[in-house]
């Protein structure tokens, strides 16, 4: 085997709060899902021990697909790699393009070195990455603490969602926003969320998404209010992703195609997509 191809989804943030700083961080209690939106990475043997990534034909010298790379041939001396991203995650939006990355690189080394590695080291090797990626490399539902080093997976609903988002927001500038604003860091009771989700349709529980970064984010991008204005206007229950910039939002059929031509008019791109169960599949 001297190539491997794997296909890693988006996630969204249904809830986000923010808990109590730790040293420079704060501390998360975040609910996530999967999304029909995706990278595919594709890594390549070398004969040498160099390790080179390319996002969408432009050689990059600082990633977080790199940063995998370099642990994965540091931690189990494998030898060097070639890595192709085809990007359809858009980046700097809160759906971990970046996160999404990392996993498959771990994800594609795995296999394409035989090394058979383990769930705990499989998620070791991920959380020194970055706080989302051990999540990433297995997606669907589940329930995040602290860095984001601690998850639950779940069983939830099968949904669908309108995504729409325009620029981005940068993760840090959010958070000492965020602080500065002096903003709730508890919106949604997690507890009661994973146990609606568990139980109900995924429309039942769009009363009950919320991040508490949202504030934040819009004084820092403007677009992320006009966009769940217009998702709110049209009868849908919306969210915004992660720190920003990109917001989903559930509802009936109907409501999601009349909100969508009102994003196309205001002129945001939009998808129309589908929960996924996985985060990173070999194709």
């Amino acid at each position: 085997m001297n190539s491997v191809k794997v296909k890693v989804y988006a996630k969204i943030n249904l809830s986000l709060n923010v808990c109590a700083k730790d040293g420079l961080y704060h501390d998360l209690d975040t609910v996530m899902t999967s999304i029909d939106l995706f990278d595919v990475v594709s890594v390549v043997k070398r004969a040498d021990d160099s390790v080179n990534v390319s996002f969408d034909g432009k050689k990059v010298l600082s990633s977080n697909a790199m940063k995998a790379a370099l642990l994965m041939r540091d931690s189990f001396n494998t030898g060097g790699v070639d890595i192709f991203v085809r990007s359809g995650i858009p980046s700097g939006g809160g759906l971990g393009g970046s996160s999404a990355d990392a996993a498959a690189v771990i994800r594609a080394t795995d296999l394409l070195y035989g090394l058979k590695l383990g769930v705990g080291d499989l998620i070791s090797i991920a959380a020194k990455t970055g706080s989302d990626v051990p999540y990433m490399l297995f997606g669907g539902y589940a329930r995040l603490r602290g860095k984001g080093e601690f998850f639950t997976p779940f069983d939830g609903p099968e949904g669908k969602v309108l995504v729409s988002g325009f620029g981005s927001v940068d993760t840090a500038s959010c958070f000492e926003r965020f602080d500065l604003l002096g903003g709730q860091g508890i919106k949604c009771d997690n507890d009661v969320l994973v146990r609606e989700l568990e139980s109900r349709s995924f429309n039942d529980c769009g009363k009950l998404f919320n991040n508490a970064l949202f504030d934040a984010a819009q004084s820092l991008n403007p677009h992320v209010g006009r966009i769940y204005d217009i998702m709110r206007a049209s009868g849908l229950d919306a969210c915004m992703t992660g720190s920003g910039s990109y917001v989903f939002a559930s509802g009936e059929d109907g409501a999601l195609s009349a909100a969508a031509k009102k994003l196309k008019d205001s002129g945001y791109s939009y998808n129309i997509i589908k929960t996924v169960k996985n985060g990173c599949i070999t194709v």
